[in-house]
């Protein structure tokens, strides 16, 4: 993310002017420099940016498995709900460059907004010393302004961005229950259900609370009732080697296989035929005592 302005200014996602305000006596807030402060944490399951805005509240970057990079707003005593929300990438004052960087808007719920796209640039801009800037407005009205400080802010973008370097594949409400579906007769994955293993084995070796995976394979009922049984644990079978190759102890997996025995739609029509040729995997996480 090292040279920030070489890349065109965002190529093409450059701003030919600051955003004007419209009410001159618009509120600031922006913490003293020597207080400003970029707080991070995170692990495989998250990671937050957090800057905490002096009278306000704080702005933040957060970042969770299989999900965009979201820019964040929290205030303490604020509803967001029906503001006009805008936040911006801007040049500090020591810097040569006066057109807004980049900008995007953020979605008010209760005291909490969050931007309605993607905030990958919001990161690299930290890692050049650029400031953000949120704007709140009512009816086309600006009332406050949120700015952050830009000191201190390499360190905690770069820890940042390792921590999403190193982020889970997908999250557990992703991961908790999927069904892969096969083809007539077979037993074969694609690239995207192994891609899908690959995320659940990552889980569960991520995630100590895991303590069981719950494999099902089925079939439609076309052809002999036995074979179709067979077809069904063949399907369990590859599913729970390939857990295995990715370092899953067989110990966690409990392996069932039904063959015609539990439709999930009716076998009468193709649709309902191709629902019924799957294989589910469960996790089980223990309960608390």
């Amino acid at each position: 993310m090292r040279g920030f302005v070489s890349f065109s200014l965002f190529l093409l996602l450059v701003l030919s002017a600051p955003v004007a305000l419209s009410n001159p006596n618009v509120t600031v807030y922006k913490t003293p420099l020597e207080k400003a402060q970029w707080l991070y944490q995170g692990d495989r399951f998250g990671c937050e940016l957090r800057h905490p805005v002096t009278g306000f509240g704080a702005m933040a970057l957060v970042a969770q498995p299989g999900q965009p990079i979201r820019l964040t707003l929290n205030a303490d005593w604020l509803a967001l709900d029906s503001l006009e929300i805008t936040a911006s990438i801007e040049p500090s004052t020591w810097q040569s460059q006066t057109s807004i960087l980049a900008r995007t808007t953020l979605q008010g719920q209760g005291k909490s907004a969050v931007s309605t796209s993607s905030a990958d640039l919001f990161l690299e801009a930290l890692e050049s010393n650029y400031a953000w800037q949120i704007l709140l407005a009512e009816q086309g009205e600006s009332l406050y302004r949120i700015d952050s400080s830009a000191v201190s802010t390499q360190a905690g973008a770069r820890q940042m961005s390792q921590c999403i370097g190193n982020l889970l594949p997908q999250p557990f409400s992703y991961v908790r229950q999927r069904e892969l579906l096969f083809a007539k007769g077979s037993d074969s994955l694609t690239a995207a259900q192994l891609a899908d293993i690959q995320a659940i084995a990552a889980y569960v070796k991520a995630d100590k609370q895991i303590n069981q995976i719950l494999v099902d394979g089925h079939a439609d009922s076309n052809g002999d009732r036995l074979a179709n049984l067979m077809l069904s644990r063949q399907r369990s079978d590859e599913v729970v080697a390939r857990l295995i190759e990715l370092g899953i102890s067989r110990a966690m997996i409990q392996v069932r296989s039904h063959g015609t025995r539990y439709p999930k739609s009716s076998n009468t029509t193709e649709v309902g035929r191709q629902a019924n040729r799957r294989v589910s995997i469960r996790l089980v996480k223990q309960t608390s005592k």
